[in-house]
């Protein structure tokens, strides 16, 4: 069993999701002056954070965001224990993504969660719920060996569909442009557990983009006929 010093209060705060904010004076008593990660326990459910140290952060309190809160299943004015933590690093990660990602242009992956993961090293844990911007919200449905761990730059970042995304019809678009625009969004699809059936998916949308891109048989004729 962790050995804890005392309950500390959640109070809401404007930080990173995957950081928890306490006074110096807090980190001392509870030795964790040189911790750079902690376990914060609510209840039955614990989550891997980054440790900030704060003036101006009241003493015997923790600072979460929202997100941080939801993530750990509490709520402000709930009281939490905190412990210093070793984290493993992250071989590959699936994520689903929620909300926000209908409209984007470009790849979710290389464009938008790549770059957020690339900033530094990110403690997550299964089930978590990622906030990348004001609009994009992702779930962690999957990690490799570990519950928890660090993701870093070099971790392999995959996603699922989210609701509502199902695979393209392909041969239902008519205009080449706007099936590469839906081969380059997913990409982020083609994943190594299913690298056979997301390939072949790939392929079809391919294929159908050199029929599009192929001058039409009138047109060719006319050439000819010139």
């Amino acid at each position: 069993m962790p050995q804890f010093i005392a309950t500390w209060e959640i109070k809401d705060y404007d930080i990173d999701d995957m950081a928890v904010r306490i006074s110096t004076r807090t980190a001392r008593k509870l030795g964790l002056l040189q911790a750079q990660f902690v376990w914060v326990h609510y209840n039955k459910t614990r989550r891997p954070f980054f440790l900030r140290l704060g003036e101006g952060v009241e003493d015997n309190t923790v600072y979460m965001s929202f997100t941080a809160q939801s993530n750990l299943s509490a709520q402000a004015g709930g009281h939490v224990y905190l412990r210093s933590a070793t984290l493993p690093t992250v071989d590959s990660i699936t994520l689903y993504p929620l909300a926000g990602t209908a409209t984007l242009e470009g790849n979710l992956v290389s464009d938008y969660v790549g770059p957020y993961f690339s900033r530094g090293i990110h403690p997550v844990h299964l089930n978590d719920f990622i906030a990348i911007g004001s609009d994009l919200r992702f779930c962690v449905v999957a990690m490799e060996r570990n519950e928890f761990g660090l993701v870093t730059p070099e971790t392999q970042i995959t996603l699922v569909r989210g609701f509502g995304q199902d695979a393209p019809d392909y041969n239902s678009i008519g205009d080449a442009v706007e099936c590469a625009l839906e081969l380059r969004r997913n990409i982020d699809y083609i994943t190594p557990a299913w690298c056979a059936e997301s390939l072949a998916e790939f392929a079809r949308g391919f294929q159908r983009l050199v029929d599009l891109l192929q001058a039409p048989p009138l047109y060719e004729k006319a050439i000819s006929d010139n």
